[in-house]
């Protein structure tokens, strides 16, 4: 009577277990890469949504309410021109790895009417990629699309 043998060689294991190390090593960029996009999205559109919301309180409060910037601990916040100390919002903290590059060094003020002062924002990513926010006079927020860090402009 033969003997039968199942399972596998130590031999076979490491092939297989090296073979993983290998795919993965090859997907950890990828997917990197697809996370800073993805949180460049986010804080991009979150900061759309708070000039958006800054504006719509000039508006229905009849008041005039600013974006105020503070690149050392990138953040931003709607504040309240009457009364700076009271803020109607708390201070929103951009997204792991995405940080302030240019923006406007005096505050963008959204007024009653809906007008604002004006000014653009851009968002940097520390894999290189850029995106602009720019507000306009008449108040309305333009989202800019997503550069690569290799995209030619």
């Amino acid at each position: 009577m033969q003997k039968c043998v199942k399972g596998f060689s130590l031999i076979e294991l490491l092939i297989i277990v090296g073979l993983f190390g290998v795919v993965v090593a090859m997907a950890v960029p990828q997917l990197q890469t697809g996370l800073a996009g993805d949180r460049m999205l986010t804080t991009r559109d979150n900061l759309a949504a708070e000039l958006n919301l800054a504006r719509t309180l000039a508006i229905s409060r009849n008041a005039t309410y600013e974006i105020q910037f503070d690149a050392s601990e990138n953040t931003y916040q709607i504040i309240d021109a009457a009364d700076p100390l009271n803020p109607p919002r708390s201070a929103k903290q951009l997204d792991p790895g995405i940080n302030l590059g240019n923006f406007s060094a005096t505050p963008i003020r959204f007024f009653a009417r809906g007008h604002s002062t004006g000014g653009s924002i851009v968002l940097v990513s520390t894999t290189g990629s850029t995106c602009a926010l720019t507000i306009n006079r008449s108040g309305h927020v333009q989202i800019g699309s997503i550069r690569a860090y290799n995209e030619t402009y």
